[in-house]
């Protein structure tokens, strides 16, 4: 599902996050937590049913966008918003007392790849 890593000197890459001054920091103050670094990969879990459902986005890694929302999209579903790159709504938790919850995918893109930076869980 991932390409080979592509690097560039190119000053075009273009950032996915909505932002509203330091959003990073606000967001991983209330994280719900369900993201986890694991050596250079995020991990994505949460359990339904009694099973735990896993999803691991390499960071660093180079995919496009639409392997990148596929592979969350098979986690939970996801909502993508043109202008502002793409945003994961994730909703109902099984295991958060928070119905809602954001999941901010952050990257650069280049080229049609975008190369994943990290995660950030945030409450609404």
């Amino acid at each position: 599902m991932f390409a080979p890593g592509v690097q560039s000197d190119e000053a075009q890459h273009r950032i996915f996050c909505k932002r509203s001054g330091d959003l990073g920091a606000a967001a991983a103050a209330t994280s719900t937590v369900p993201a986890r670094s694991i050596r250079d990969d995020w991990v994505l879990s949460r359990r339904c049913g009694g099973k735990e459902r896993v999803v691991v986005l390499p960071r660093g890694a180079m995919a496009t966008k639409s392997a990148l929302v596929q592979s969350v999209r098979e986690f939970k579903r996801c909502v993508v918003d043109p202008d502002m790159g793409f945003v994961d709504a994730v909703d109902g938790w099984s295991d958060s007392p928070l119905r809602y919850s954001l999941i901010y995918v952050v990257g650069t893109e280049l080229a049609g790849f975008v190369t994943l930076e990290h995660l950030v869980i945030a409450s609404i």
